[in-house]
């Protein structure tokens, strides 16, 4: 008997012991076991001579037996926080969660052909990282315009590794054709509003005020064209045809999967899997001698464009988005109108600076005077004096020529003024100018000036 009061006892022990070393600050509740009183309070782990030290609530201390005691209420400790479970880093072309989505819209509308544009781009997508965009949407509509300028701009568009690019052709243009494909080709997505058209993309050499298709660069474009389109995961078979009309392209499917290929290419799947019976000829797309273009329902069905959308609601739903907000650089547009009516504002200035003293130089001419070679080896009455006078008048004016035309020239270099100040013309003035400076110099020299 006594040794299973002794049992009792080392297990009561126990279990208040291991009561005391899970306890946290806070009310607990003992019970005597012969009496029935309960106590309010917190257990700690202090002993004296084998009894529990226990504080009342309310003040107070009770020395208690383990023996005749047992908890019957006991405050659990706070549940912990799971520990956060490592994520993998998101991928930078990854979709961005719809929570999280914040769009900048940039405006690339009517012909793409001033320097300015670039520099409006870069200042827009500065602005788009302020505001922590994490997708980046290039509105289309453009007819096209200069493949260096379209170069460019895709350079910059597969600099960005902090959102998603997307193209959306919307807007009166209803197209995005030449330079304008190209730079769609470069974003991660393209979506069409209804009724609009993508493609045509032939580079043309402008010569002589004549453009002309260059074999060479041809070449290099759809080579450059097909290198997107495989990088974005678009169709290159319809890369192709857009910028070469000798391409042909055929839809095929093989196990029920489209594929967009070259006749011979279609022809060659064909005889191969002929006996398995699990290729089947779709539409032809493109024949030779025909740019392909794409209406937006062309361009869904061909897998060039994810989704048709006509407003930017619309396109967030396509893109699956349900919280969001936009953001536009709606500024664009007049802000490249402005800095371009400027920089042609100063290229006039120089030009119509240059064609003014270039008359007043040929009017201030001494040979405009009523004088002649043959009249310099002359004595004047006057000594000359009237003849110096003109002499002296149409070198100033040349100076004032050649200080325009410095000016013109660093233009020229300038790729901002690069295409509306060409060198033909530089060349022209500079050749006008030097003769006519020659030529006054030659008979300054005929007739010693004092």
């Amino acid at each position: 008997m006594k040794a299973d009061v002794r049992l009792r006892i080392v297990l009561t022990a126990a279990l208040f012991l291991a009561s005391l070393a899970a306890s946290e600050a806070g009310a607990d509740v003992i019970k005597n076991c012969v009496t029935g009183e309960t106590l309010k309070g917190t257990l700690t782990d202090q002993k004296i001579n084998k009894l529990v030290v226990f504080k009342i609530e309310g003040g107070g201390t009770k020395f208690i037996d383990p023996a005749e005691w047992e908890v019957i209420e006991k405050d659990a400790p706070a549940p912990k926080e799971p520990e956060p479970k490592e994520t993998a880093p998101a991928s930078k072309n990854a979709e961005p969660k719809a929570a999280e989505t914040r769009a900048y819209v940039i405006p690339i509308s009517g012909p793409i052909m001033d320097n300015y544009l670039i520099d409006a781009i870069e200042k827009a997508l500065k602005e788009a990282k302020v505001k922590k965009a994490n997708l980046v949407i290039f509105r289309m509509n453009t007819p096209g315009g200069r493949v260096d300028l379209g170069d460019k701009i895709i350079q910059i568009i597969q600099g960005i590794d902090w959102a998603t690019t997307v193209a959306w052709v919307q807007g009166d243009e209803k197209r995005s054709l030449s330079c304008g494909a190209f730079i769609s080709l470069a974003t991660h997505k393209i979506y069409m509003a209804s009724g609009t058209i993508v493609g045509a993309a032939t580079p043309f050499r402008v010569m002589s005020g004549s453009a002309a298709v260059d074999e060479k660069m041809t070449s290099a474009f759809r080579a450059r064209f097909r290198s997107l389109a495989q990088e974005r995961g678009h169709p290159t078979a319809i890369a192709d045809a857009m910028v070469d009309n000798s391409t042909s392209v055929v839809q095929v499917f093989l196990d029920g999967k489209q594929q967009l290929v070259t006749e011979e290419e279609a022809k060659q799947m064909e005889q191969e899997h002929k006996k398995e019976g699990t290729f089947k000829r779709g539409k032809t797309v493109s024949k030779p001698g025909k740019l392909v273009t794409l209406t937006s329902n062309e361009a869904l069905e061909f897998g060039v464009v994810k989704g048709i959308a006509d407003d930017e609601k619309a396109l967030m739903q396509e893109m699956g988005f349900s919280q969001y907000t936009i953001d536009a650089a709606d500024w664009l547009p007049d802000w490249v109108e402005k800095q371009s009516t400027a920089a042609k504002e100063t290229i006039e200035k120089y030009r119509s600076a240059f064609n003014l003293h270039m008359d007043q130089a040929i009017q201030n001419d001494p040979r405009h005077q009523s004088y002649t070679v043959k009249d310099l080896n002359r004595t004047f009455a006057d000594d000359g004096k009237r003849w110096r006078h003109y002499s002296d008048l149409c070198l100033t004016h040349l100076k004032q020529c050649a200080t325009a035309l410095t000016q013109l020239e660093k233009m020229s270099k300038d790729d901002h003024y690069q295409f509306a100040v060409p060198q033909e013309m530089i060349n022209d003035m500079k050749t006008q100018m030097e003769s006519h400076y020659q030529q006054l110099m030659r008979e300054r020299n005929l007739r010693q000036m004092p």
